[in-house]
């Protein structure tokens, strides 16, 4: 998604070039995603590709003048014809891109929190015998709640807080108190919020700092790659457009979020 970065004045040549080819490589994309059918989760990639495409087309709305509506038009056009039409029986419908959603990052933040919570939990056995694995896993889950409730907090009763009933403000910060690496009888089981603990969370430690000498070590390659996830913006509508890292966006686009790198590789 390197192509995000170059949406501006001065690469207007790299662009044009991408976007010739931007239709029929969507096209094979669904077409995998259609071969898959069954195999994989269509919902996550029907919506990771939507926010992929928001962003670029966020981009796009920063440029001025001709390229603006051309470069529009050349993601707009194939975008909504191909989802909402050739290939309809995934259910992958696609509307016209609303500059005016400027919380769709918080939305994307959010979601990723909860499919990471959800596989930790998953994987809850084999993650609690690798100490170090497991603590840096956990400490930056906590740095991302955190992250989160600091957002939040600057505006409580946003829409872009409540988009979806399970995967809540609530639930996401009543996962990890960051003492989970230190139990491994008892496992860990995803709590149903009983009660409002965003204020209490506010001042929590962000968790246990890996442990020097232990067996187990984390890749520093996967460790530098979950770092990108962290710079994901989280400001609420202010008429200022949010700077995205842009890698984070991408590696979504397989359906799995950064800390994947380090979680994955516990199988």
């Amino acid at each position: 998604m390197r192509i995000i970065n170059n949406i501006n004045d001065e690469n207007v040549g790299i662009v044009e070039s991408w976007l010739e080819k931007f239709k029929p490589n969507l096209k094979k994309y669904l077409n995998g995603i259609r071969n898959k059918l069954g195999e994989i989760n269509i919902d996550v990639h029907c919506r990771d590709l939507n926010y992929i495409l928001d962003l670029i087309l966020e981009r796009i709305f920063k440029l001025k003048g001709i390229k603006r509506i051309k470069w529009q038009h050349f993601i707009e056009e194939p975008s909504l014809n191909l989802l909402n039409v050739e290939f309809e029986n995934l259910k992958c419908p696609r509307k016209m891109y609303n500059s005016n959603n400027n919380y769709m990052h918080i939305k994307k933040y959010m979601y990723d929190l909860c499919e990471d919570i959800g596989h930790i939990i998953k994987i809850q056995n084999e993650l609690q015998k690798r100490k170090i694995l497991c603590k840096n896993v956990i400490s930056r889950v906590l740095e991302r709640q955190k992250r989160l409730l600091e957002a939040y907090h600057k505006d409580p009763d946003h829409d872009a807080f409540k988009f979806d009933e399970k995967c809540t403000i609530n639930y996401i910060m009543n996962q990890f108190s960051g003492k989970e690496c230190d139990i491994v009888a008892k496992p860990l089981r995803a709590i149903e919020p009983t009660g409002n603990v965003l204020y209490e969370q506010q001042e929590q430690d962000p968790g246990p700092e890996a442990e020097p000498g232990q067996e187990d070590e984390v890749d520093p390659g996967a460790t530098e790659e979950l770092d990108l996830g962290i710079d994901i913006p989280l400001e609420l509508p202010s008429g200022e457009e949010p700077k995205l890292d842009t890698t984070y966006a991408a590696a979504s686009l397989c359906g799995v979020s950064l800390i994947g790198a380090m979680i994955y590789k516990v199988k």
